[in-house]
């Protein structure tokens, strides 16, 4: 990465769309994750909505230590905006600034992609950001191949991190097994067959409550089902920063195999193809301690390698957005 001039800005504004701040947004988390870090690093950090529909009470799952700073959109185009969501906002800001003064509106976007720009469908996004970002930022470096194959040739690599908060391992409950449903809901009525729903924990809600959850989570089933239309166009994204969650709690994940999990994780954890598969995968896992424990391992130095913020993360940061 190239850096210009480096001065710390008096604010950075995290597009926060009011309509993707539902409960358990992955990219939501993922700005949860930057506000935080943000104010760490003493650069002030605020909330926008291009609709300006944000208010306070639609963050409170992410369990903020402080109530978070809005902003009005007007004034975030005019700073410096970090946003992973273009493709949801190009239509109105076309609408408001019209199709050729969309690219000024954006012309201090910091644009962090968690593999949006690669659908089909977002092609005109692309070309915005295409036009208006020296480089773009990625959270999935595996994914690089796929932005080149859509024009994206200059990319930086910032992979996300998981709260410590999901560390939790000490309040493990023996023989429970977690998993946060899909809209697929297979996976859970399978388990609930199987194992009885007294053994459950569903690991939904509030962002803290997640994580006590898996905390509590001796084993745990990641089966994240993306829908058909998306699996051509996304082959290698992960659908679900859960599974990393999960892994950090210290539960012993099965998940689903695909592209990504099993570049990332096939030496790590169990990755099968099918639900029996999945299903014989937690048992064999229940019943074996010893082997439970040497993937949990496994995967706890994975997590400390991958997905914790140190201190490269914090300097990437600090250097992309005081350019």
């Amino acid at each position: 990465m190239t850096t210009r001039n480096v001065n710390v800005p008096q604010r950075i504004y995290l597009h926060a769309p009011g309509d993707s701040v539902y409960q358990g947004n992955g990219g939501l988390v993922v700005m949860r994750g930057l506000y935080l870090l943000l104010r760490d690093l003493g650069m002030p950090a605020a909330f926008v909505d291009h609709k300006d529909r944000l208010r306070p009470e639609m963050l409170q799952w992410l369990d903020l230590p402080f109530t978070p700073e809005i902003r009005p959109w007007s004034e975030a185009i005019k700073g410096r905006l970090v946003s992973s969501w273009i493709n949801v906002a190009l239509n109105d800001l076309q609408k408001r600034y019209g199709k050729f003064l969309t690219e000024w509106a954006f012309a201090h976007l910091y644009y962090w992609d968690q593999g949006e720009i690669l659908r089909n469908r977002y092609a005109e996004a692309r070309q915005l950001v295409l036009a208006s970002q020296e480089w773009v930022v990625v959270a999935n470096p595996d994914l690089v191949p796929y932005y080149q194959q859509a024009g994206v040739s200059q990319t930086v690599g910032l992979p996300l991190w998981i709260d410590d908060m999901f560390n939790n391992r000490q309040t493990q409950i023996p023989g429970s097994i977690g998993h946060q449903r899909d809209t697929d809901t297979l996976a859970w009525e399978a388990l609930t067959q199987r194992h009885g729903a007294d053994r459950l924990l569903f690991c939904h809600g509030a962002y803290r409550n997640v994580a006590v959850l898996m905390g509590h989570s001796e084993c745990y089933l990641w089966w994240n089902n993306p829908k058909d239309a998306l699996q051509p166009i996304l082959r290698g994204e992960e659908f679900g920063l859960s599974l990393y969650e999960a892994l950090a709690s210290g539960a012993a994940v099965v998940a689903r195999a695909n592209d990504t999990t099993l570049l990332r994780l096939s030496d790590i954890i169990p990755l099968p193809y099918t639900l029996d598969e999945a299903l014989q995968a937690l048992d064999e896992l229940r019943n074996d301690p010893l082997a439970r424990e040497a993937q949990v391992e496994r995967s706890t130095e994975y997590i400390r390698t991958h997905y914790r913020l140190n201190q490269n993360r914090r300097d990437l940061v600090e250097e992309w957005l005081c350019r």
